[in-house]
């Protein structure tokens, strides 16, 4: 099964014959009448026919669904690291993992790049926007934020595939507060604190996941440190933030309009 959004080669190959049959009807019914819009149509029939011999080179390849990838990560982790998905995690942990974890994920990057980052607790705004990065690089003009993962799943299923949107739009955020042009998104994958595991351990021990099992699973500091990092610099957009703006506005205007609504209804 392919992704919904997704057309397969196969497809991609018959949309282009369906539209090169289109295209020859409407030749025929112009040909004769009109011979300037004939010779554009000729040259659009031609064009189709190469990318459909283009297409057919790969019409028969296989094309791998979002699903079966995400499970072929957990099955490379597995052979690799012999690592396997940890427990879902207590929402309370899964959030407590990633603010304890923050300094060391931001250590690493500093083992990594040579840079001597530190943690940022400031909150900045503007007239419209208000943040709190993990690390602001004034000197390069660079926002840095770490995305600390609760196991080696979570953490590898970010790999070939685009940064997700919510944290490309958190990026462009941080751009437009501090009038940068990059930002980097960092996923780490670092062991999780003594007393998440035990609480996992447990609320979760049992028939399913042994002890050993569900600490092996969260912890990672066997595997070297470069094998932990995914990096995702995103490029500031501008006409993206002026949308975020003017979107911004619009709510502002609407907000009174809600309190009229309300106070109407009495």
């Amino acid at each position: 099964m392919t992704d919904g959004n997704k057309k397969t080669p196969m497809a991609h190959w018959q949309d282009a014959c369906e539209l090169l049959v289109e295209e020859e009807a409407k030749y025929e019914a112009i040909e004769k009448k009109h011979q300037k819009p004939a010779q554009a149509k000729l040259l659009k029939i031609e064009g189709l026919r190469l990318k459909i011999a283009e297409l057919a080179l790969t019409k028969d390849d296989d094309v791998l669904s979002e699903t079966c990838k995400s499970k072929l990560a957990g099955l490379y982790a597995w052979l690799k690291y012999k690592k396997w998905i940890a427990p879902e995690g207590i929402g309370q942990n899964r959030v407590a993992k990633g603010k304890s974890v923050e300094g060391l994920s931001i250590e690493m990057i500093n083992r990594l790049d040579g840079t001597m980052y530190s943690k940022n607790e400031e909150r900045f705004e503007n007239e419209y926007l208000i943040g709190v990065p993990d690390v602001v690089d004034n000197e390069n003009k660079i926002v840095v934020d770490v995305k600390s993962s609760w196991d080696i799943d979570s953490f590898l299923c970010n790999v070939n595939k685009e940064l997700n949107r919510v944290y490309w739009w958190q990026a462009q955020g941080y751009m437009a507060l501090f009038g940068f042009e990059k930002a980097e998104i960092d996923y780490c994958l670092i062991s999780t604190p003594e007393h998440i595991i035990e609480s996992e351990i447990e609320k979760k021990a049992g028939d399913r996941y042994s002890p050993e099992e569900i600490r092996n699973n969260l912890t990672f500091d066997e595997i070297p440190e470069e094998e932990r990092r995914l990096r995702f610099i995103v490029d500031r957009d501008e006409p993206a933030i002026e949308k975020l703006y003017k979107r911004l506005r619009k709510c502002r205007e609407y907000l009174p309009i809600i309190e009229q609504l309300h106070l109407g209804m009495k």
